[in-house]
This record gives structure tokens, C-alpha cells and sequence, in this order.
């Protein structure tokens, strides 16, 4: 199959077009090969998953001869895919029907649930974790875990699952030393940080290993209501703040 045809293969994927994809294909099969359409690399498999296709997913790892678990060169499979975008039917039958492994990591470490968590898909994750046993403390590059990418971006229900309901480790450290209590301080994001120390139980005066805490880190980037209720209702030490200044 050569380059131009294989390009056409990903971009009929994509769209979902089952019958020109089968056409392309042939007898040889439609095979693993990532090629970049439109600025945008894709095997057949990740293509069709981007698109949600469920259809199509499933022919291509019957009749078309895809492995469900083939990564491209950054290490992504084309259940990352469908989990980074949220894409849930196609997540489950990549696992249901094709055996996609739930924990595989990409390059940096990071499993489809730490891309779902990052994007905020809560149905995705409650699936990934209560029907495909997906790992929530799974550690990527850096000492990331999906509730620490969760707790960056201020997605609070998902939070809420993965201690709730998943188990996550609710002051696991970064490799800086930082815990999502302190990513969510320091992003501004308040509600998350009131459930994390009321409801989650998180330690409100753990310290990086540079020494801030999360009232410092509130502080400094000007986040006056979350260092307000830290000190006012969530027993945040002051001597503390005074010494990671």
C-alpha cells in the first residue's frame, strides 16, 4: 500500500466511511501503518476512534487485521484516543470487543484514565474504574496521577470519584512534592479545594519539597478566597506560610 493510499485510509476512517475504508483495504488488510492527514498522525485504528466509530472499529479488528493495542510513535494507543476525546462507546468496545489493555501507557507514562481525568470525561472515567478495572494511581512522568491532572484542571466530580469511589491516594505527591490540594490552590479553583479538605481529607498544611504549602501557593498567585477559607475554615498554619514565604 503506498503513502497516499495509506493517507486515504486514515482520513476514510475518520470520517467513518466503512465502505471506501474496505475498498482501500483489499484482500492485504488495512494493517497498523500511522501516517499524518490534515497535521494529524493516526493509524486506521486511532482514526476511526477519534471519530467514535464503533462499526467501524470492530471490522477493523476482525476483517481488517488491526491490533487493538498497536501504539503510535508517541507511544499512544487508540484507547488513549478515545478516552483523551471522550468517546465512550468507542472506549468500551475496544476493551469489550478487541481486548485493548486498560493500563497501557503511552511514552510519559500516562494511561487512558489520566488522559480522561485531564479532559474532564466523568462517564468515561466511572467506566474506565468500576467496569474495565482501569489503575487509578497509575504514576506517569513526573509523579502525575490522573487525580492530580484531575485536580489541576478543576474538575471536581471527577476528583470527587477517584477518592470517593476509585481510591486514589488523595495527598500523593508529585515528584516536587506538590499534592493535588496544592495544584488545585494554586490554580484558583476553590469548590475543589473545600471538598478536598472537607470531604476528600486532604493534608492542608503538606509542604513541597521547596517548602510552600497550599495557602502559600493561593497566596502568591492572589487567590485571596481560597486563602481566606484555608485559614478561616480549613485549619491552614500559618507559622508555616511564614516559613515558605
Amino acid at each position: 500500500m503506498d503513502e497516499t493510499t495509506k493517507q486515504e485510509l486514515v482520513a476514510a476512517c475518520r470520517a467513518g466511511e466503512m465502505k471506501t475504508v474496505q475498498e482501500l483495504a483489499g484482500e492485504g488488510g488495512v494493517g497498523n501503518n500511522e501516517v499524518e492527514v490534515d497535521g494529524v498522525s493516526d493509524t486506521p485504528l486511532t482514526a476511526a476512534a477519534r471519530g467514535g466509530h464503533v462499526e467501524l472499529l470492530q471490522w477493523l479488528m476482525t476483517d481488517g487485521g488491526c491490533d487493538v493495542n498497536s501504539s503510535m510513535d508517541d507511544g499512544s494507543t487508540p484507547l488513549h484516543i478515545a478516552c483523551f476525546l471522550g468517546k465512550i462507546e468507542a472506549a468500551q468496545c475496544l476493551v469489550e470487543a478487541g481486548g485493548a489493555v486498560v493500563d497501557q501507557t503511552e511514552h510519559n507514562g500516562a494511561t487512558p484514565l489520566y488522559f480522561a481525568a485531564q479532559e474532564g470525561h466523568l462517564d468515561v472515567i466511572r467506566w474506565l474504574v468500576g467496569d474495565a478495572g482501569a489503575d487509578v494511581n497509575v504514576v506517569r512522568e513526573g509523579g502525575w496521577t490522573p487525580l492530580a491532572a484531575a485536580a489541576q484542571f478543576g474538575h471536581r466530580d471527577i476528583v470527587a470519584f477517584l477518592v470517593a469511589d476509585g481510591g486514589a491516594e488523595v495527598d500523593k505527591p508529585l515528584d516536587d512534592g506538590a499534592t493535588p490540594l496544592y495544584l488545585a490552590a494554586q490554580e484558583g479553583h476553590l469548590e475543589l479545594v473545600q471538598w478536598l479538605v472537607t470531604d476528600g481529607g486532604a493534608a492542608v498544611n503538606h509542604a513541597t519539597n521547596a517548602g510552600a504549602t497550599p495557602l502559600t501557593v493561593a497566596a502568591s498567585n492572589k487567590h485571596l478566597t481560597i486563602v481566606q477559607w484555608l485559614v478561616t475554615s480549613g485549619s491552614a498554619d500559618l507559622s508555616m506560610a511564614v516559613a515558605g514565604r
